[in-house]
C-alpha cells in the first residue's frame, strides 16, 4: 500500500471512533458485552499525527497544499462529538471535511479513472434529458434546495437483539452467557443429561401405591424426554413438572416418640411418562433426566402449589404494572380504531403485489395524522398514546401516506440487495437508456410525439373540515397528454360515477384526442407517436390496440406506441401532474368540476392547459371491434410475450409490427386480421360502453351525504343525484 492511500484511511479513521464509541455505548446499555473505551480515538489520533508531516510534504510536492494540523482535526472530533443528531455534520468544521474530501478525491483519481462504473449511481442522481418539469418555484426557494435526503426509519426487530438471543439460548438450553455484577461475561455449557440413579428398587406393590421403578426407563426413553423437556418455554416447564410432582402429608413422623419434633411434613412423588406408560422415579432420576437441578425442581413446585391459594385469595386484585398494561391494551385498541375510520385507498398501480393502502391525499406528514388523532381523542375524552406508539401502530397496519405513482424498480432495488444477478441488472439499464435514447430521438424528429399517463387519483370534496377525514369520498380521474413539441396539455377529467379506470375508458379518451387534436393538423410524411409506460390495464392491451389499429385504417395514418422501462418512466406529462398538485394546495374543492377550472388556471405560460371533463356518454366499447384477438408476439413457451413488447406500430394497411428493444428493427407480428375488411369502424358509430351512470357503493354515498353538510347548499343536488347501490 502506498504512503497516499495509507494516508488516506488514517484520515477516514479519525472521524469514524466518535460514531463507533457511541455505538459501543448504546451496546452497554442493552446489556450486550462489549466494552466502550477511547483507545481507538487515541490511537487514531497518534497515528494520525505521526503521517501529518509526511502527508504535507507529499501532496506539496503534488500541488495539493492542503495542510491539515493535528489541532484542526482534534477541534473537528470534538465538535463531532458535540453533534445531538449522527445525520448532520456542525457547520464549524466544514473546511476541515472539506480539505479531507479533496484529498481523498486526490489521492483516488487515478484508481477511480481504473474503476468500471456503476450505472445505478448515475441514475439515482441524474434524470432523463429529456425529462423538463415545471420546477420553477422550487428552485426559487433556498429551503428546498438545502433539503437533506432522509434516511429510511429502521423498525425494532427485538428478536435479533443480543440480549434476547442470549435469553432464548438460555431457555433452549444451548450455551449461552451468564451475568456477574451487571456483566454477561460468564460462559454457560449446554445443558446435558446426566447419568443414571443407582436406586435397586424391586417391581413390588406397596399397598395401592407403586413403588419406585427407576430402572424401567431405558436411556431412549431418557433422551427423548429431555430433548421434548427442553423445547419447551419456561412457562410449559414448570407447568410440566408441577403436572409430573405430587405433594402429599406424611404417613409417619420420623420421631416417632416427639411427631412434632420432625421437620419434614409431606412427601413428594416424582412421575416421567414414556410412549407405553407413566413411571414412578426417585427424585435423583427425575431431576437428572430432565438436566435441572434438584434446588430448581423444588422451587418451582413449591410455587405452582401455593400460587392458587394467593390466586384464589387475591382473584380480584392485580398490581399497578397489570393495570398500565391493561389500559395502554385498550387505549392502543382505541388508536386502531380511530386509523380504521380514515378513508383508505388501493395503489394504481401495485395493487396486484401490495397489500398497503394509502390514506386519501388529505395529510403531507404523518404529524398531521398525529394531530388528527389527539384531537379525536380529546373529543373521545381518551388519553392519546404517544408519537412513537402511534407511528409503530400506522406501520404495523400496513399504512402510508401518500400513494406511489409508479412502481419502485424491482431490478434496481433487487441488485441493491444482492438479489439481482448483475448481468440481468446491466440488461436492465440498457433497456432504460434505449428507451431514453428512443424519446429523445424522437423528439428531435418531425413527427408528432406525445407522452400521456394517469394523475394520481384526485378527491371530491375536498377542504380542511375535520368531518372529510373520516369519510370516504367521490374519486376523480385525470388522464394526461403532452405534446413534445407544442408543449401542449391536455387534462381528461371523469369520476367514478361516469366511468371506470378500464382499457375501454383510455382507449376512448386517446382515440378522442387523435381525432379532434392530432390528425386534422398532421402532414401525410408525420407519423403518431405515443410514449407511455407498460401499465397493462391502460397502455398495453388488445383493446387499446384494436382502437388505434381501426384509427390507422380510418385515417390512413400510421400510429406508434412506446412502451418506457418499468421503474423508469419519468415523461413530460409528469410536470403537468406536478403543477396541478401545486396548484391544488390549500384550494376547496365541492364538486368534481371544480377541478376543471384548477387546470386551466394551473399553468399560464405558455399556455393553460386544455381541459375536457367526461360523462359516462364519451366512452365507447372497443371491445366489440375485434380486428386482433391477441397482441402477443409469439406463440410457443419462450417466445415473447406481451410484457416483452417495446414499440408497436400501426400501419394504414392493417398490418401491426413489433419491437422488443428500441434499437432493433419492426417486425411484423404473427395475427389474422378480420376478412373483407377495406376501411375502419368509424368511432362515433361505435357502441356505448355505458348506457347509464355507475352507481357507487352505498356506503360511499351515505359519507358523501353526510359531508355535503360541509358545503353550501348550490352543491347539494350533484350529490343528491348520484346513483348508487
Amino acid at each position: 500500500m502506498d504512503r497516499r492511500s495509507r494516508s488516506f484511511k488514517i484520515l477516514t479513521l479519525a472521524q469514524q471512533p466518535t460514531s463507533v464509541l457511541n455505538e459501543r455505548r448504546n451496546v452497554e446499555n442493552e446489556n450486550y458485552f462489549i466494552e466502550a473505551t477511547e483507545v481507538d480515538l487515541q490511537s487514531a489520533i497518534v497515528a494520525l499525527t505521526e503521517e501529518i508531516e509526511i502527508t504535507n510534504q507529499l501532496f506539496e510536492q503534488e500541488g495539493a497544499g492542503n495542510d491539515l494540523s493535528p489541532s484542526l482535526i482534534n477541534n473537528a472530533i470534538h465538535e463531532t462529538e458535540q453533534t445531538e443528531d449522527n445525520h448532520f455534520v456542525a457547520e464549524e468544521p466544514a473546511n476541515l471535511l472539506e480539505q479531507v474530501k479533496n484529498t481523498a478525491n486526490y489521492t483516488r483519481r487515478k484508481d477511480e479513472e481504473k474503476m468500471s462504473h456503476n450505472p445505478e449511481e448515475v441514475d439515482n442522481n441524474s434524470t432523463d434529458p429529456t425529462y423538463q418539469m415545471d420546477t420553477s418555484e422550487d428552485e426559487n426557494d433556498p429551503n428546498i434546495a438545502n433539503v437533506r435526503k432522509r434516511k429510511k426509519k429502521r423498525l425494532s426487530d427485538p428478536t435479533s437483539w443480543k440480549y434476547n438471543i442470549n435469553k432464548k439460548n438460555r431457555e433452549k438450553g444451548t450455551v449461552y452467557m451468564g451475568r456477574k455484577e451487571n456483566k454477561f461475561d460468564v460462559m454457560k455449557n449446554e445443558r446435558a443429561m446426566k447419568e443414571r440413579c443407582q436406586c435397586v428398587h424391586k417391581l413390588t406393590k406397596m399397598g395401592n401405591e407403586m413403588s419406585i421403578q427407576c430402572y424401567k426407563l431405558t436411556n431412549e426413553d431418557r433422551k427423548s424426554i429431555f430433548f421434548k423437556f427442553w423445547y419447551l418455554s419456561w412457562a410449559e416447564k414448570k407447568r410440566y413438572v408441577s403436572a409430573r410432582v405430587y405433594k402429599k402429608s406424611t404417613k409417619r413422623a420420623r420421631n416417632r416418640n416427639d411427631p412434632e419434633v420432625s421437620q419434614r411434613t409431606s412427601s413428594y412423588t416424582y412421575l416421567l411418562r414414556t410412549t407405553k406408560e407413566q413411571i414412578r422415579v426417585c427424585k435423583v432420576m427425575f431431576c437428572n433426566t430432565l438436566g435441572v437441578s434438584i434446588r430448581t425442581i423444588s422451587e418451582w413446585v413449591k410455587n405452582e402449589l401455593t400460587s392458587p391459594a394467593k390466586n384464589d385469595q387475591d382473584q380480584h386484585t392485580t398490581t399497578s404494572a397489570e393495570k398500565r398494561h391493561d389500559r395502554f391494551k385498550q387505549e392502543k385498541i382505541k388508536l386502531k380504531r380511530f386509523l380504521d375510520y380514515l378513508p383508505k385507498l388501493e395503489s394504481h398501480y401495485c395493487r396486484k403485489s401490495s397489500t398497503k393502502l394509502y390514506l386519501e391525499p388529505l395529510f403531507k406528514a404523518k404529524s398531521e395524522v398525529y394531530a388528527l388523532y389527539r384531537d379525536w381523542c380529546v373529543e373521545e375524552k381518551i388519553n392519546p398514546l404517544c408519537s412513537a406508539t402511534f407511528s409503530n401502530t400506522f406501520e404495523d397496519l400496513n399504512l402510508s401516506l401518500f400513494m406511489p405513482k409508479k412502481d419502485e424498480c424491482d431490478v434496481c432495488v433487487g441488485y441493491k440487495t444482492k438479489n439481482v444477478e448483475e448481468t440481468v441488472y446491466m440488461e436492465h439499464i440498457a433497456k432504460k437508456e434505449e428507451a431514453r435514447a428512443a424519446k429523445a430521438n424522437d423528439k428531435n424528429s418531425k413527427n408528432r410525439v406525445f407522452t400521456m399517463d394517469l394523475q394520481s387519483v384526485l378527491l371530491c370534496p375536498r377542504s380542511n373540515v375535520s368531518a372529510l377525514y373520516y369519510r370516504t369520498k367521490l374519486i376523480v380521474h385525470n388522464f394526461t397528454i403532452f405534446d413534445m413539441h407544442s408543449k401542449d396539455g391536455y387534462c381528461y377529467l371523469w369520476h367514478e360515477g361516469e366511468g371506470e379506470l378500464g382499457a375501454n375508458c383510455f382507449a376512448s379518451i386517446i382515440s378522442n384526442f387523435l381525432i379532434n387534436e392530432v390528425i386534422p393538423q398532421l402532414e401525410p410524411t408525420q407519423q403518431i407517436i405515443l410514449f407511455s409506460d407498460g401499465c397493462s390495464a391502460q397502455n398495453r392491451n388488445c383493446t387499446l390496440s384494436n382502437a388505434l389499429l381501426n384509427l390507422a385504417i380510418e385515417k390512413q395514418v400510421c400510429i406508434i406506441q412506446k412502451y418506457l422501462e418499468k421503474g423508469h418512466t419519468q415523461m413530460e406529462c409528469d410536470s403537468m401532474h406536478s403543477t396541478i398538485e401545486r396548484k391544488l394546495r390549500r384550494r376547496t374543492i365541492n364538486v368534481p368540476a371544480d377541478y376543471v377550472s384548477l387546470c386551466k388556471l394551473a399553468r399560464k405560460n405558455p399556455k393553460p392547459y386544455h381541459v375536457s371533463y367526461l360523462d359516462h356518454t364519451f366512452f365507447k366499447d372497443y371491445s366489440k371491434l375485434n380486428l386482433i384477438k391477441s397482441i402477443r408476439p409469439g406463440y410457443k413457451v419462450g417466445d415473447p410475450t406481451v410484457n416483452n413488447l417495446r414499440a408497436l406500430k400501426y400501419n394504414s394497411d392493417g398490418q401491426i409490427e413489433f419491437k422488443i428493444k428500441h434499437s432493433e428493427e419492426y417486425e411484423v407480428m404473427p395475427m389474422r386480421l378480420k376478412k373483407n375488411l377495406n376501411k375502419g369502424v368509424p368511432n362515433n358509430s361505435l357502441p356505448a360502453l355505458y348506457s347509464e351512470p355507475l352507481k357507487i357503493k352505498n356506503e360511499k354515498f351515505e359519507h358523501l351525504m353526510f359531508l355535503k353538510k360541509s358545503l353550501e347548499k348550490d352543491y347539494h343536488n350533484f350529490y343528491d343525484n348520484l346513483r348508487h347501490e
